[in-house]
């Protein structure tokens, strides 16, 4: 959303709603950052890796409560 009210100060947002594709997704993707991406592997592999180190299994249960407290933090 704060790209989409960017591009609305800035006058860049007429050029994207002329595009044949959903003007949001547009707005959204324009700026892919790949090392984002990477954290989030570094840091699911570290998660692995220390559960795997100390012998603890992780239920179903316990791994979408984990995502859903990580994705309700601001």
């Amino acid at each position: 959303m704060e790209q989409i009210i960017e591009s609305v100060r800035e006058g860049t947002l007429d050029f994207i709603l002329t595009k044949p594709a959903d003007a949001q997704l547009v707005s959204s993707i324009r700026r892919f950052d790949v090392w984002r991406l990477i954290d989030i592997t570094l840091g699911l592999s570290v998660l692995v890796i220390a559960l795997n180190l100390i012998g603890e299994s992780v239920g179903l249960l316990e791994a979408l409560l984990f995502v859903i407290v990580l994705l309700s933090e601001p």
